[in-house]
């Protein structure tokens, strides 16, 4: 038997539930690999190593009956500093929240994977509140990438990306208000998937609000399937999910692509693809092999990024308007500029920022009309070197983080599911990817040419995890 801790969650269902595998087992592997990793990369901002064995232990139980309660139990999933887990807190990566106090009350989607049986064992690091689409914090340091330490994994769902991409579980939860779980991602060789907003129940209690979504950074696609079907599940806390339908997001894995109209755009109108063009012809020819219909059409859109930035510094400014001053001057400089441009932001221009962000989705709403997919660049820039406090490898070219991810922000303004999925590595060995894009609340159809893709194109495996 290969080591568990190169299996995806089917496989470890099924190992466990032949009583070839443990959860005992699985979790002392996965923490033993944590330790080395975190002295090497980073990627966790707490490791809960007692609390794993017990759960771990519970759960072999539950084998020893016959009883799993879900294709998640006994599997290991990774938490991210700011989603609320009770007992813990949150401390957004952040030098101002280090005194938090632990949280009373679950966030819906850790309350779901502990009504599944997963091992919550670890929280990700993060960047200062999730700010920028790296992982470096005054709180917790440095976040390295596995492909190469010196480089960063992207963020700010980076310590997720990292601890799935080195073999440390094959689950880990993110967000994503601008990129945070597509870019890590792309950059760490995994499939990541923002969702619709409004798709899992949210306490609604984010500051960037319709920004904002939750998603997996998965070591396979059927994993992040198994997860979302798990997690999207109506929680009381919230109204909108109560009428939601969870689709079978397993059974999109294996349904193939035959018959599919899929879009496929090199610029969404307004942006160069960079370094991972090449990929989109190698992809479009899988998909259309496997039955697909491609047409290369670009949908309507326009560079949107002064709304985005607008709501971007809005949302930040709100997030810390409340603190001491005492506690901004340890915050990141970046975030705290960006908080400062918020604050002198005044409401008539952040609500004409939101309008301009509905157009936005009304205008590929009409244009995903006609299509059942769109598939899109991911990423113009590879991975590059980290530091703290910066948020862009060149400010001449690219001032602002939001400069070199233009393909991922347009879909936080339109709220639409997206994905990041693997296409091997580029001749400097540093993973590529392109994107998936669905109508609203269709993650299924995600799902069905995400699997596809994976077939034709493994996710590449970093050296020594």
């Amino acid at each position: 038997m290969p080591s568990p801790l190169d299996l995806t969650v089917a496989q470890l269902g099924t190992a466990m539930r032949e009583a070839a595998l443990s959860p005992v087992a699985l979790t002392e592997a996965v923490l033993e690999r944590a330790e080395k990793l975190q002295r090497a990369l980073n990627p966790f901002a707490l490791i809960d190593a007692a609390g794993a064995r017990y759960q771990a232990e519970a759960s072999a139980s539950r084998h020893r009956a016959g009883a799993p309660l879900s294709l998640l139990d006994g599997v290991p999933v990774a938490i991210k500093d700011n989603v609320k887990q009770k007992g813990f807190a949150c401390r957004h990566g952040s030098l101002m929240f280090r005194d938090a106090k632990p949280e009373t009350e679950d966030a819906p989607l850790v309350a779901r994977l502990r009504e599944a049986g997963a091992i919550l064992w670890a929280r990700t690091t993060m960047p200062d509140i999730g700010w920028k689409a790296l992982c470096d914090s005054p709180l917790y340091g440095l976040t390295g990438n596995p492909f190469d330490p010196q480089l960063t994994p992207g963020g700010s769902s980076g310590g997720a990306a990292v601890s799935v991409a080195a073999n440390c579980g094959p689950l880990a939860s993110g967000g994503d208000a601008g990129g945070s779980v597509r870019v890590p991602a792309a950059w760490c060789g995994l499939f990541g998937i923002k969702t619709t907003h409004g798709r899992l129940p949210w306490l609604h209690d984010s500051s960037t609000a319709t920004l904002v979504a939750h998603g997996p950074l998965a070591k396979s696609v059927l994993c992040s399937a198994i997860y979302l079907g798990i997690v999207c599940r109506d929680d009381t806390r919230d109204a909108l999910t109560q009428a939601l339908k969870v689709p079978d997001f397993v059974g999109a894995c294996g349904a193939g692509v035959s018959g599919m109209r899929i879009a496929l755009s090199r610029r969404l109108n307004f942006a160069d693809a960079g370094r991972d063009a090449a990929c989109l012809d190698e992809a479009a020819k899988v998909l259309r092999d496997a039955g697909a219909t491609l047409i290369e059409a670009e949908p309507p859109l326009w560079n949107a990024e002064g709304a985005f930035a607008t709501m971007w510094s809005a949302a930040h400014a709100a997030g810390m308007a409340d603190l001491a001053t005492d506690d901004l001057a340890r915050a990141d400089p970046g975030l705290l500029a960006c908080a400062r441009r918020g604050w002198r932001t005044d409401s008539s221009t952040d609500r004409l920022a939101q309008a301009e962000a509905n157009r936005l989705m009304r205008a590929l709403m009409a244009f995903m009309a006609e299509y059942d997919l769109m598939l899109c660049p991911m990423m113009p820039i590879a991975p590059f070197r980290s530091a703290h406090g910066f948020d862009t490898p060149d400010a001449a070219a690219y001032p602002n983080w939001w400069d070199w991810t233009p393909f991922t922000w347009p879909f936080n303004l339109t709220r639409s599911p997206a994905a990041s999925v693997p296409w091997g590595v580029a001749c400097d060995g540093l993973p590529r990817a392109v994107q998936l894009v669905a109508p609203h609340f269709r993650e299924d159809s995600i799902y069905r040419a995400a699997a596809v893709l994976e077939r034709a194109m493994p996710r590449p495996v970093p050296k020594g995890w």
